[in-house]
């Protein structure tokens, strides 16, 4: 019962960040994108759904579906092979800097750390390629301004 609350309620109360969708969707058009969640399919679709980004990625990657969970790096290896390109040639952009900007450079990856919290540091020794706190720099980042 509670597990049927939660899946419910969860699309409800995740506000996406300011300005994300349009610039996801603007993206998408141009760049295959993946997103890879941990957490209940059920909820995480929803809430996908719920964002407007249902129609954005070309994959979603649930890492219960998948049976390998963040910081796993083997989900950022599954992502690639998804896509069929080398690890190094993707970018893993995510806002948690151990599930996902650490393990995607253990990965292969390029990393772009979404820091919400300017002056917040990371782990010494791993560092991303680029740390953003607007998503509108994603399209510089990428070469489409």
């Amino acid at each position: 019962m509670i597990t049927d609350m939660y899946i419910k309620e969860y699309s409800t109360i995740n506000i996406p960040i300011p300005g994300v969708v349009p610039i996801l969707k603007e993206i998408s058009k141009r760049v295959p994108l993946v997103i890879n969640p941990n957490g209940l399919p059920d909820a995480q679709y929803q809430k996908i759904k719920a964002i407007g980004l249902g129609d954005v990625f070309s994959s979603i990657v649930l890492s219960e579906e998948l049976g390998i969970r963040k910081p796993d790096s083997g989900i950022f290896h599954h992502t690639a092979s998804l896509l069929e390109v080398q690890p190094s040639d993707c970018l893993c952009v995510g806002d948690s800097y151990r599930n996902d900007i650490v393990e995607a450079k253990a990965a292969g990856m390029q990393a772009c750390w979404f820091n919400r919290e300017i002056g917040k540091s990371g782990i010494s020794g791993v560092q991303p390629d680029f740390t953003i706190t607007d998503f509108n720099k994603l399209r510089e980042i990428l070469g489409l301004s």
